[in-house]
């Protein structure tokens, strides 16, 4: 092994300020609901605030439809009571499974534990106090799955949410009374949440008997908790910490990649998931035309129901539950007859409910909505759109976009967040002796590497030398086996890739990390995490230091005109130059760059070149991994050279270029080739 050098101290770019953004701005929020953008064209803004009120509208109104059009008004505004019911519940599982990518099958059971709470606790406190109580041990119950399920994926999470869905029901019956709870049975005796269903004694209203005032009262308030549900929905989507959710979704490695602790997030979302979902079955208990409460009041079946009112609606969308509830809870129930237990009165059945009907009625139906629109209803108006852009711009009109905000230099270049003075001569990152094992394989073996501020230190060698094994080291996606890793003078071994991204440590892949779902100018507001508090991740996504920071970088890398474009429907080169701007959203003092070259065209690389070296010359450190000789020979101001793990020669290009070892085991075989 040759003896090892020190790498150049000097910086010869010039070192801007430090300029921290958004610390003392003030948060400007600009209103907005719902969509497949943060920041949208008025005409499409109004188009939501539009669909939004009349929804309302219709919902409200629709008992005095009922009753003034049909004759059987009661049994229809009954039936839209429980759908808008389900609506709640199926919106709470939106979250988790929609919007953070986690599929629930027991989320009936948070609806158990919010119905068994409220009605344990309905003649024992205020009927309101009754509420905080059920909201809470839902939360409670919601925080005790996510503990065990939420670092789970796909089939298992599916799994064990599906079996803790007869765990909480049982748990809530046998926990409750110890509190001062009464048994589960009869609700006819139980409180109601005074001026909500009794209201003025026996007063009957407009077109309504004393009976069925006492209904509609119930039904107005479902209707506000409804639109309150999805307005909560909508501010936490369209936050930092919705932008956080859609990350994980998309791809919980780049998520990491950008500062976003991913158990914490998901832990979050499932929590808030089951607190809606509690509040469903607080409302299910309070609904006058339900007589009574046991453990199969909220079965799996339920549960399975309310994922098939999000995937009906459309995943990930707001309206989405909404629209499956009232598609299938309403309008199948309506027409087929399904199993709702009403008090009182008989539910008009057009088609006689046979045994199995039900499932064979909404299997069918769900074959048909996967089949024809597997985005949903909502993501077919998402297809319409479309279809409607590219016959625009067949005609010649173009699009519409979004007004792109305006920016300053201070939001459009790099800027490291430590100076170079701050590090006292110390180089930025140490790695001491680390080595890493895979079962029997050593990948990295006793690699020492020090790299010095502001330079372009670039790491070969021949495939499966354990460059990317390196790289996964740094930022903290593997922990070593053996040695340290140090970090602007801090041993961060032991840290999380998230917590290292937050001191300035940021990357790219090998495999593109774009967040295909969400758009470009998303993609890089979420790169931003790290420079936001925890109180601001709740700051509705309007914030304009936010959004102007990341179309600045966006421009930078030369993508502005494309910010609000699906990241997936980016060309490769430009997708490469997404991940960079979305490192660089961090404001890091180490980028590391894993083959950003890969799959580019000659004219693309030397336009990465010239990224390369401006992203150095604002006093960035770059970490490079790359194949193509010349690109690194050009770059670098220090090259370390691997080979089956171990460092072989490090020096400056030309040293590298003359070293036999190096010439042997990767330059000299390549020339060969």
């Amino acid at each position: 092994m040759t003896q090892q050098q020190a790498p150049p101290t000097e910086y010869a770019g010039a070192h801007e300020a430090d300029v921290p953004y958004g610390v003392e701005e003030e948060y400007e929020v600009e209103p907005a609901l719902g969509g497949a953008h943060d920041f949208r064209p008025s005409r499409q803004r109004q188009a939501g605030w539009v669909a939004a009120v009349l929804g309302f509208v219709f919902l409200a109104g629709f008992p005095y439809f009922a009753y003034l059009f049909t004759t059987a008004g009661r049994s229809y505004t009954s039936l839209m009571l429980f759908a808008l019911i389900f609506a709640i519940a199926a919106t709470g599982l939106n979250i988790a499974a929609g919007y953070t990518g986690m599929l629930s099958l027991g989320h009936a059971a948070f609806m158990a534990a919010g119905g068994f709470v409220m009605m344990q606790f309905g003649n024992v406190v205020n009927p309101w106090i009754a509420v905080v109580f059920a909201l809470v041990w839902g939360a409670l119950m919601g925080l005790l799955m996510a503990a065990f399920s939420v670092h789970l994926k796909g089939f298992y999470l599916s799994i064990v949410t599906f079996l803790a869905g007869a765990v909480i029901p049982f748990l809530t019956i046998q926990v409750m009374p110890l509190f001062g709870g009464d048994a589960l049975g009869d609700v006819s005796e139980m409180r109601r949440l005074a001026g909500v269903i009794l209201g003025n004694g026996d007063q009957p209203d407009f077109f309504f008997n004393a009976g069925e005032s006492a209904d509609k009262r119930f039904y107005f308030f479902v209707v506000c908790c409804l639109f309150l549900c999805l307005g909560i929905t909508t501010a936490l989507v369209r936050s930092s910490l919705g932008r956080a959710w859609m990350a994980i979704r998309d791809s919980d490695i780049a998520a990491r990649a950008c500062g976003i602790a991913i158990y914490r997030y998901r832990l979050l979302s499932f929590t808030i998931s089951a607190t809606l979902a509690a509040f469903a079955g607080v409302l299910y208990s309070q609904n006058p035309n339900v007589t009574g409460l046991q453990e199969g009041t909220f079965s799996f079946f339920l549960s399975f129901t309310l994922v098939f009112f999000v995937l009906f609606g459309g995943l990930g969308t707001i309206a989405g539950p909404v629209i499956g509830a009232v598609a299938l809870g309403f309008l199948a129930e309506m027409f087929f007859g399904w199993n709702v237990s009403l008090a009182g009165y008989e539910v008009i059945q057009p088609v006689n409910q046979q045994p199995g009907a039900t499932g064979i009625i909404l299997g069918l139906l769900l074959i048909v909505n996967m089949v024809l629109a597997p985005n949903g209803v909502m993501g077919m108006g998402h297809d319409l759109k479309s279809w409607w852009d590219r016959r625009q711009a067949l005609r010649g009109l173009p699009a519409r976009r979004p007004v792109p905000p305006s920016i300053t230099e201070i939001d459009r270049l790099p800027r490291p967040t430590t100076t170079f003075e701050a590090l006292g001569g110390r180089p930025l990152l140490e790695l001491r002796s680390v080595s890493k094992d895979f079962g029997g394989l050593r990948a990295v073996d006793n690699l020492d590497i020090v790299i010095a501020p502001g330079t372009i230190h670039s790491l070969i060698g021949p495939n499966g030398s354990g460059k990317t094994t390196t790289i996964n080291l740094v930022t903290g996606f593997y922990k070593p086996t053996e040695g340290r890793v140090h970090f602007q003078g801090g041993d961060v071994t032991e840290e999380e890739s998230h917590r290292r991204a937050h001191r300035g440590m940021t990357r790219t892949f090998q495999n593109l990390q774009v967040f295909r779902d969400m758009t470009v100018v998303q993609n890089v507001m979420v790169g931003l995490q790290p420079k936001l508090s925890h109180a601001r991740s709740f700051v509705p996504a309007g914030n304009k230091a936010i959004l102007r920071r990341a179309f600045g970088l966006l421009d930078y890398v030369g993508l502005s005109k494309k910010a609000f474009e699906s990241a997936s429907s980016l060309a490769y080169a430009e997708q490469r130059r997404l991940e960079i701007a979305r490192a660089l959203a961090a404001d890091p003092d180490l980028l590391l760059l894993d083959e950003p070259a890969a799959g580019m065209n000659p004219a693309e690389t030397h336009e990465l070149t010239d990224l390369i070296l401006d992203i150095r010359a604002h006093g960035i450190t770059v970490l490079l991994i790359e194949h193509h000789m010349d690109l690194v020979m050009r770059l670098s101001d220090w090259i370390t050279v691997l080979d089956y793990g171990a460092k072989i020669a490090e020096g400056t290009p030309e040293q590298v270029q003359a070293n036999p070892k190096v010439i042997e085991a990767y330059l000299g075989a390549e020339a060969g080739v």
